[in-house]
């Protein structure tokens, strides 16, 4: 990969810009502020297409190394190797408004990572094309037309929707690095697994859902918290030191088995 001709000090300052969300807008803003010229618009996206595909690079790096260290684990079946795995997805900011997430699927047995996807409802480049372009229709669309394989742009739908969009991709997808992802714990949430058992990936194999022990315990947990206060609302008392009463100990115990 070509090096960005660029100073030690200005790819450092990028860099640090980009590990912590900001920039080049925000960085010029900072440079202003402490009397410092900032680096070019041209050289901070240089440098951040560098740092992309040094990235990207890593990651299929490792994601490699955790797929050759998963298949030992575990015997091969038609060509394939069945495993476990848990999977969850996570947004950008809360509240299910957000424009990216991101999933991944997780070997249940060594932890390590085996796929990760992310979904975006966003793409900064048609945003500036499309004003940019907006009284050239006609040149707007060929554009367009050349920029859709590398859009990041990848979602339509919901922001709640990405995860299981996210799976339906990783599984799908799964058999390519010589694998099947036939056993799914989860978090209890089952719009995932509902789409993988609507479409499924396989041919002749369904996939299997199993619950994490921990959010049932902690549901367990929340449950048995709720009982004590609602009967205390009521002039019940289950707490208290007396004996067989759901003290704070015994409510831990009942969480933890």
């Amino acid at each position: 990969m070509t090096r960005v001709n660029a100073p030690e000090v200005n790819r450092s300052f990028a860099n640090a810009g980009l590990a912590v969300g900001m920039g080049h807008s925000v960085l010029r803003r900072f440079c202003e502020a402490i009397g410092l010229l900032c680096l070019s618009l041209k050289t901070h996206q240089a440098i951040q297409k560098e740092v992309h595909k040094s990235a990207l690079q890593s990651l299929q790096s490792n994601l490699t190394r955790a797929r050759d260290i998963v298949k030992q684990l575990y015997q091969k079946t038609e060509d394939f190797f069945h495993v476990a795995v848990t999977y969850d997805g996570t947004w950008h900011k809360r509240g299910h408004t957000s424009l990216h997430g991101v999933a991944a699927v997780i070997c249940a047995v060594s932890g390590l990572v085996l796929d990760v996807h992310v979904m975006s409802l966003h793409c900064q480049l048609c945003k500036v094309m499309e004003k940019r372009l907006k009284d050239r229709p006609d040149d707007l669309e060929r554009w367009k037309t050349t920029h859709r394989p590398k859009c990041h742009k990848n979602h339509t739908e919901s922001s709640g929707s990405m995860e299981v969009a996210a799976a339906a991709v990783m599984w799908g997808r799964s058999e390519q690095y010589g694998l099947r992802y036939t056993t799914m714990i989860s978090d209890g949430d089952s719009k995932t697994y509902n789409e993988l058992t609507k479409n499924p990936p396989y041919d002749g194999i369904a996939v299997t859902k199993g619950e994490c022990v921990n959010h049932v315990s902690k549901r367990i947990g929340t449950q048995l918290r709720n009982v004590v206060a609602d009967e205390r609302k009521r002039g019940v008392t289950l707490g208290g030191r007396a004996s067989g009463a759901l003290t704070q100990v015994m409510r831990i115990f009942f969480y933890l088995s």
